[in-house]
């Protein structure tokens, strides 16, 4: 179950809506009015080593929509292009919002590249997570290679995709169809020749199949 904060009433109600995180905790933040937003717009514009976390509070505190905007989309091609790109405003946009889920995960006081954690947009918040713990164990540095972020994403999404949890079910069941029909045919030869004979099948079998070969490591 999503633990978000619910809205009551959009209109009346002064709080905004929480993005979903791994760990089951929101991050609170008021919705910001248009001097509060008109204000984190300036600042945005100069203070660049903050931007994540401007970004991060003008998106959830909906400061575009104090604005006058419909989206934050909108609002950076209005008020923030002429400063930055709008690829690096969505990339920070992205790293903030996933910077948030992974909360305590991060070390203290320490600028996690946005590369590092770009690899993470698009997976669900607990995924995040696990990906970041398994690539932090990986690296064993708090702040892992965006590589290793890369083989956990990899890794997470190889286990959790549609087509590779068919791919495992058919095989199991292939292999139980095949138990299946093996058992059955051992069955019936037993039933129409009996022990001594499949006694000799067996002894055969073992003497004129040709040897395994040895596997290449």
């Amino acid at each position: 179950m999503k633990n978000v904060v619910p809205f009551k009433n959009s209109k009346s109600d002064t709080r905004s809506r929480t993005f979903e995180v791994g760990d089951g905790t929101t991050t609170l933040i008021k919705k910001l009015d248009r001097k509060a937003a008109k204000h984190l717009i300036l600042v945005m514009r100069t203070q660049v080593k903050t931007l994540r976390d401007l970004i991060y509070q003008f998106d959830v505190g909906k400061g575009w929509e104090a604005l006058g905007y419909h989206s934050l989309h909108e609002c950076f091609q209005k008020e923030l292009i002429r400063f930055y790109s709008a690829s690096y405003l969505y990339r920070e946009s992205h790293a903030a919002r996933i910077e948030h889920n992974l909360g305590e995960l991060l070390p203290v006081g320490k600028m996690v590249p946005e590369r590092v954690l770009r690899p993470l947009h698009g997976l669900k918040p607990k995924q995040q997570r696990k990906a970041w713990k398994r690539a932090c164990k990986a690296t064993k540095n708090e702040i892992p290679t965006s590589s290793a972020i890369e083989k956990a994403v990899a890794k997470l999404s190889s286990k959790s995709s549609p087509k590779a949890k068919a791919e495992r079910t058919g095989t199991v069941k292939l292999r139980e169809k095949a138990k299946e029909k093996m058992e059955a045919l051992g069955k019936q030869i037993v039933a129409d020749h009996g022990r001594l004979f499949v006694q000799e099948l067996i002894k055969w079998l073992n003497q004129h199949l040709p040897p395994r070969r040895a596997t290449q490591s």
